[in-house]
């Protein structure tokens, strides 16, 4: 294990000792990763589990087309490979026996749990402080996010001048996870969203065979995975000459992001600097047409902590890595979304993201 690796175990320590645990139990991937350094393939997939016993080296238990693997990435940590006769939970609970056991609330399965339960085992529920682990993000994170955030800001730069009338769709998102690899991402953070004319109006658009037309918006919202880390960008276009009511519009949108970036400032929560959006809009009377939350936190997965949501008591502190995503929708006409990466600092949010912004030349009175 390196030294990142055990500094993040003693935060874990609090835990411990609020709520008397023995040991915790990691079964999410993110969590596994960020806590160990073992990355899997897929971080929604569950391939392994760990215990972490308190003031001990964690156990991880993998299964054994694993084994070559791990060995590469730990040192002091113990691995347990389970066959097929042999798999992750009833391998684990022998290892839990007779004790007081903390456990990921989101990421237990009900079958998981009452197997667990039905052993004998004390299980114990994290407190909603575990789900903001790693919320504050390391000097070696922050460069690893930078570098997703180049990639996908080179790879909007290639791509904008391939969105042109007769594409399809999904021939831009297929162009996007293309340039994304060819520039060294290990993966897109998520599938791209390519939405054009109407169906930019459907915020999670699945890219389809429609082909882009002239005089219409074109939304892409695109990220990059390097090095277990995570980028999110979206930007929004008009193809041909944009239309006054869209220009309107955009600057609408454009105002409440640049509201937000401008007066978010440290310990902040979610529902504060979600209202910062949220009042410009409601200026401007479209409040009703903002379907989503301003922004969420990014890293290790492409949506974690803290929430910018109403309602989300989530203090934004320094080091925080956050999406500022307004966005405006109207069905039949289309949507308008504006995203960049955002870290909180001292002073306030400082963009990461550099891609460019969409222009309007000589509409200054608009």
């Amino acid at each position: 294990m390196n030294n990142i690796s055990r500094n993040r175990l003693k935060k874990l320590k609090p835990f411990f000792d609020r709520q008397r645990l023995d040991a915790i139990l990691l079964t999410s991937a993110a969590n596994i990763f960020y806590l160990t350094g073992f990355l899997f393939g897929d971080p929604n997939t569950q391939e392994a589990v760990a215990i972490v016993n308190k003031n001990k080296s964690p156990v991880i238990f993998m299964p054994a087309m694993f084994q070559d693997q791990a060995k590469k990435v730990f040192s002091n940590i113990k691995v347990k490979i389970c066959n097929q006769k042999n798999r992750l939970f009833p391998t684990l609970v022998k290892h839990l026996k007779d004790k007081r056991i903390g456990f990921e609330p989101y990421n237990l399965t009900v079958g998981q749990y009452n197997r667990l339960r039905q052993k004998k085992i004390s299980l114990i529920s994290l407190s909603k402080k575990f789900t903001n682990l790693r919320q504050q993000k390391e000097k070696q994170e922050l460069e690893k996010i930078k570098k997703a955030v180049e990639i996908t800001d080179k790879t909007f730069e290639m791509v904008i001048k391939n969105i042109k009338p007769g594409k399809t769709e999904r021939e831009i998102a297929a162009l996007v996870k293309q340039s994304m690899e060819n520039l060294g991402a290990d993966r897109e953070a998520f599938p791209a969203i390519v939405a054009s004319g109407k169906n930019s109006a459907i915020p999670h658009h699945q890219p389809t065979n429609k082909k882009i037309k002239s005089k219409e918006i074109v939304l892409v919202d695109m990220g990059a995975k390097k090095d277990g880390y995570n980028s999110d960008m979206t930007r929004t276009i008009f193809i041909g000459k944009p239309s006054t009511e869209f220009i309107k519009k955009y600057k609408i949108v454009k105002k409440a992001q640049e509201n937000a970036i401008k007066n978010a400032k440290p310990k902040m929560k979610g529902d504060e600097i979600d209202q910062l959006v949220r009042e410009i809009f409601k200026k401007e009377g479209v409040e009703k047409h903002f379907l989503h939350t301003t922004g969420h936190g990014i890293g290790v997965l492409p949506h974690e902590a803290p929430s910018l949501a109403p309602k989300s008591k989530d203090k934004v502190s320094i080091d925080s890595v956050v999406t500022i995503e307004p966005g405006l929708y109207w069905p039949g006409w289309g949507g308008i979304r504006i995203e960049d990466l955002t870290v909180m600092t001292k002073s306030g949010l400082e963009i990461i993201s550099k891609a460019p912004y969409f222009t309007f030349p000589n509409t200054a009175s608009l």
